[in-house]
């Protein structure tokens, strides 16, 4: 059964929906036991990204293979797991644009705290709340609008946000210090549809997709053995291939928990 990935405004906005659809595909996954090249198995890889966010290993990961291999359903799989051993993570969704990463797991944080302790919530919020505002002040100051204007631009479009490196390892920072303050052992964040986010740009012509994220991969890596945190990518192999040729050592960054489907 192929899986269609949520948009990062269901996570934001209709989270319990999400829960519900992605749970009922659940209940019918089968993990495949059969070990792959790198011999691991599936439940190999998810107990690899489990432990090491337990561990402080500020992880980072991806899964591939062609299309039609179950790439959604293995990140369905992971979150599960994950979820049920006290992980705070955050289901597939897709990646458009760099701050999607901040959206989606913003929303899901939001909506699972909600849940199990209310009073952490508003300390959420503020810091989502204080991206859009300083984001809102530098385009305040960039176009010469009133900044009213400005912090309803990005409410409205969170993809005039600008982020940082610094400011996102600073919000993955904050999050999982929040997790951990709502009795979860870290955060995890899952990425879907990456391709949706590198193929339209570098088709375009006017902007450098990879290199943004390679910047926020390499703040993350800077965090090792201190941060209860990890971002998993969901990529097809073509796109794995494009980022391997134009920046191998990006894929470097990711080759600490990995599964190639295929």
């Amino acid at each position: 059964e192929i899986v269609a990935t949520q948009r990062t405004q269901d996570l934001l906005f209709r989270p319990e929906c999400v829960y519900q659809t992605y749970k009922q595909h659940i209940r019918t996954y089968i993990p495949l036991e059969r070990h792959v090249n790198e011999g691991q198995s599936i439940d190999v890889f998810e107990k690899k990204v489990i432990d090491g966010i337990r561990g402080g290993g500020a992880i980072r990961g991806y899964i591939t293979a062609e299309y039609g291999y179950g790439k959604t359903s293995t990140g369905l799989y992971l979150w599960d797991c994950a979820s049920s051993n006290n992980i705070l993570s955050v289901p597939p969704f897709q990646l458009n644009k760099l701050i999607d990463l901040i959206i989606a797991s913003f929303g899901w944080v939001r909506y699972s705290i909600g849940r199990k302790n209310p009073d952490l919530v508003n300390e959420a919020e503020s810091i989502y709340e204080s991206i859009i505002k300083r984001n809102a002040e530098s385009l305040s100051k960039k176009y010469d609008i009133q900044i009213s204007i400005a912090n309803r631009m990005v409410k409205d479009k969170p993809e005039l946000l600008d982020l940082t490196p610094s400011e996102f390892i600073e919000y993955f920072e904050k999050m999982t210090d929040i997790a951990k303050k709502a009795g979860y052992d870290g955060l995890l964040i899952i990425a879907d549809e990456v391709q949706q986010y590198i193929e339209p740009e570098i088709k375009a012509g006017t902007k450098d997709p990879i290199s943004p994220l390679f910047d926020v991969i390499s703040a993350i890596l800077t965090r090792k053995k201190y941060l209860n945190f990890g971002l998993i990518l969901i990529i097809p192999q073509k796109e794995l291939a494009l980022l391997k040729q134009q920046r191998g050592d990006f894929i470097h960054r990711l080759l600490e928990v990995s599964i190639d489907l295929s």
